[in-house]
């Protein structure tokens, strides 16, 4: 679920955003948000997921473009 969540494309901006997936019977859903600076140098993305088992996950990153 955490895969399919979007970014923005546009300088400056930000976006909360929720997905969802299934993989070998179990449905996860995930929420996140990312952004880009004004500048257009960095990019950032975070996020949370849970699945129907109870297991949950997250993960963090920057990204740097030239």
């Amino acid at each position: 679920a955490v895969a399919g969540l979007p970014q923005p494309t546009r300088s400056g901006a930000s976006m909360l955003s929720v997905g969802t997936g299934a993989w070998n019977g179990e449905q996860a859903i995930a929420i996140g948000v990312s952004g880009i600076t004004s500048n257009d140098k960095f990019i950032y993305k975070a996020a949370g997921t849970t699945n129907t088992e109870g297991d949950s996950g997250g993960n963090f990153s920057v990204g740097w473009q030239w």
